[in-house]
């Protein structure tokens, strides 16, 4: 009799656990698209952060916001230093250009911190923290993987850092990511970008996002400035009331 009540006991946990794991699934709603998160981040960031520099228009919005950052990325930014911004350029001139992406950084006084690629933004999230992993099994839908994991505590984290590279989570960011770099006139480009910044760095007065663009008829480099204040877009974790 013990044994059969352990067992219901365990079982009616484990369906409880897979019930709050499927409502999570359901809160969480990342864009698909992206359409659907540049509509979202316009609407969030009130601020207008754009500059023209020869004929090349860009937009910047930052993701800070804890809500915000969770819903689409699934963690929160300064967890694993890392800073999410969505970009778009639009070529208004009449020579085709190059987003030097790899080249462009966030600097903070007199320190620059360096563009992350998309690879390397999934991995260092996957790596750092294996809850966070979780969180992007059920935020993506790979909900079997996760009650497995719940099954099977011994486990650790349902989805571990070696899952975070998976086709589901890494095709959703890739998604996302900036694309095209190279834009021809009258056309533009846009998606995510991810900079190493810490979280000293996330409470600073200011940060200026660097990008250099490239006119590929002239071969000439123009960099666009766009400074920013943190604290304009919304708590981050561990702000007080």
């Amino acid at each position: 009799m013990f044994h059969f009540k352990s067992i219901w006991t365990a079982g009616r946990a484990f369906c409880v656990m897979a019930t709050v794991l499927c409502g999570c699934a359901t809160t969480y709603k990342p864009a698909e698209n992206i359409q659907t998160l540049q509509e979202r981040v316009s609407q969030q960031v009130k601020i207008d952060l754009s500059v023209t520099c020869n004929d090349v228009k860009v937009h910047c919005f930052p993701i800070i916001d804890q809500r915000m950052a969770e819903t689409n990325l699934g963690i929160l930014p300064e967890e694993f230093e890392v800073l999410p911004i969505f970009l778009k350029v639009e070529n208004a001139g009449q020579n085709p250009i190059k987003v030097d992406l790899p080249n462009s950084f966030i600097t903070v006084g007199e320190k620059q911190n360096a563009y992350i690629d998309t690879d390397s933004a999934v991995e260092r999230i996957g790596k750092n923290d294996t809850n966070a992993a979780m969180a992007f099994g059920v935020m993506f839908g790979v909900l079997g993987g996760a009650v497995g994991g719940v099954a099977g505590a011994g486990l650790g984290s349902a989805i571990d850092s070696s899952k975070v590279g998976s086709g589901t989570i890494e095709g959703h960011y890739h998604r996302q990511s900036f694309t095209p770099t190279f834009i021809y006139p009258n056309k533009s480009g846009a998606g995510l970008v991810f900079y190493h910044v810490s979280k000293e760095d996330l409470d600073s007065e200011k940060l200026t996002l660097i990008l250099p663009i490239v006119d590929l008829n002239t071969n000439t480099i123009s960099n666009a400035e766009i400074t920013f204040k943190p604290g304009d877009f919304g708590r981050i974790k561990g702000d007080k009331q």
